[in-house]
C-alpha cells in the first residue's frame, strides 16, 4: 500500500477521439498524462496514466475529471467507494469490508 493518494499514477479511461483534449485540460490543472502504450480497454478505449493531482479533496477532483468530454471513467473512486479492500501480502489476503449504514 502507499502512504498517500498521488503516489502511482491515476489510471482515466478515454474514448481515443478525446486524448488529446483531455490532456490539455489536465495541464490546466496542473497534471500530466500519457497513453498508457498497448493497452486498450474492452470498449477500444485508451488508459491515460495521469502524474501530477492533488488529491486534497478527492469528490472535486473526480468529479472535475469525469466532467472532461471523452473521459469515460477514473481510478479516483470517492463519489462511488469500493465495496472491498483486497489486500496481498507475505502474511496472506486480508479482505475489509466497508460498512454500509
Amino acid at each position: 500500500m502507499c502512504e498517500h493518494l498521488g503516489a502511482f499514477p491515476l489510471p482515466l479511461e478515454a474514448i481515443p477521439l478525446g486524448v488529446k483534449l483531455i490532456i490539455r485540460r489536465l495541464v490546466d490543472i496542473g497534471a500530466s498524462a500519457n497513453v498508457r502504450a498497448g493497452v486498450t480497454t474492452d470498449s477500444d478505449n485508451q488508459i491515460l496514466n495521469v502524474v501530477g493531482l492533488s488529491f486534497a479533496d478527492p469528490v472535486k477532483l473526480e468529479t472535475q475529471l469525469i466532467q472532461m468530454p471523452g473521459v469515460v471513467c477514473d481510478g479516483v473512486y470517492a463519489l462511488r467507494p469500493a465495496d472491498a479492500l483486497i489486500a496481498v501480502s507475505s502474511a496472506g489476503i486480508a479482505i475489509t469490508q466497508r460498512m454500509t449504514k
